[in-house]
């Protein structure tokens, strides 16, 4: 990725303030101790001291920019090497080494790779044949060569490190994107599974209420006189539909035209068959009921059952060993209070909170109930619902 387009990037994911001012001065600090450097060797060294000293300042400027130009900066520092032996001056003082060995490591750092190899073969060979041409040996040529690539290798291992950082931060921002998309996915498609059950409940109470008006009509068609048990019949199935109603209007989605027809909800007189079900599976399931069972709504019967079943299915397929199960539910005054407990021995692995536990709390959402699901201090795997149930007229 060329560097232009990794640090925009960057500037993107990170504050500037964060991301650029540290470097900034990090940069700002090299280039005031090698300029700081150069004017003293410069004024304490024969030869014009005016030109070496822009040629100081010229070198300390373009490594104040060494991320963002490091090509001109390395063009620099050679023409400083090629122009200070021409003016009279000593031809690789301090300060125009130390900027080599840093426009070294920039161009590895910071320029794409064909710019890279190329200004290194370039350098290479421009201060070889300086070195050799102002009295040093082919040994001191190859010192400084080695010191050259070591930089150079150096600091493409730092950009590749960078790279690949960058890297993993995109992919950690794209994975919470689609954890979140596909957390949303799951929340609708839970939700539209939902609103399907409610309508197969509400359908219900809707044709029984046709089929009681109905006969009420027949029987005043004939002459008769109102049928009082008609009318307190559609009056209690309108308000239970009703209250279904209520609950649909808040989770209704678009139609799905193509969605298959439901089998009759399961309400809660079928946790003893789903235990029996369970126990033949694998997972010896009790269920214990306290308190006086009364009526309460359909949709709420098919939450409370949806729970049980999820929660045991979980107790069943996350446990290396399963062990039993109790579901104690309790009827309270103002709802229902559901509790399963999981005494397996070892996790296959870690729950997750996957459709089933959105399922779970969606239903719960439902109702403005509350639930709590993990690990206790004795081992035993809890999932605690509470479900409110307003009084319905019989």
């Amino acid at each position: 990725m060329p560097v232009a387009d990794a640090r925009a990037h960057t500037d993107v994911m990170r504050p500037p303030r964060t991301q650029h001012l540290p470097a900034r001065w990090v940069d700002g600090a090299v280039a005031v101790v090698i300029t700081g450097v150069g004017l003293v060797e410069t004024w304490a060294a024969p030869g014009p001291a005016a030109a070496t000293g822009l040629m100081v300042v010229l070198v300390g400027a373009a490594l104040w920019w060494r991320r963002s130009q490091p090509l001109p900066l390395l063009l620099i520092v050679l023409a400083a090497a090629v122009v200070l032996p021409a003016l009279g001056a000593e031809p690789f003082p301090l300060y125009l080494t130390l900027a080599m060995f840093v426009a070294a490591y920039s161009v590895a750092a910071y320029a794409p790779l064909i710019m890279a190899v190329a200004g290194q073969v370039v350098a290479i060979a421009v201060l070889w044949y300086l070195t050799l041409t102002h009295g040093g040996s082919p040994q001191d040529a190859g010192l400084f060569g080695i010191f050259w690539v070591v930089l150079w290798v150096l600091g493409r291992l730092v950009r590749r490190l960078r790279e690949r950082e960058m890297q993993l931060h995109r992919t950690s921002q794209e994975l919470a994107t689609r954890r979140a998309e596909f957390a949303q996915v799951v929340i609708f498609a839970e939700r539209a599974r939902i609103a399907r059950e409610l309508h197969d409940v509400v359908a219900h109470s809707v044709n029984v209420m046709l089929v009681q008006a109905g006969g009420a009509r027949s029987v005043v068609d004939r002459g008769g006189p109102v049928p009082r048990d008609a009318l307190l019949a559609i009056e209690s199935t309108g308000r239970r539909a009703l209250d279904e109603l209520d609950r649909l209007l808040g989770i209704l989605r678009r139609p799905d035209d193509g969605a298959p027809g439901l089998d009759p909800p399961p309400q809660l007189d079928g946790l003893p068959d789903l235990a029996a079900a369970m126990s033949k599976a694998g997972l010896h399931t009790e269920v214990i009921v306290d308190g006086e069972p009364r009526h309460l709504s359909e949709m709420l019967q098919l939450s409370a059952y949806r729970i049980v079943q999820e929660a045991l299915t979980n107790a069943l397929r996350h446990r290396k060993v399963a062990g039993p199960a109790t579901v104690l539910v309790r009827y309270g005054d103002t709802g229902l209070d559901i509790e399963i407990r999981d005494r397996g021995q070892g996790l296959i692995e870690q729950q997750r909170q996957g459709r089933g536990q959105v399922g779970m709390r969606e239903r719960v959402a439902l109702f403005g109930g509350t639930i709590n699901m993990g690990p206790t201090n004795g081992g035993e795997y809890l999932v605690r619902a509470t479900l409110p149930s307003p009084p319905s007229t019989p």
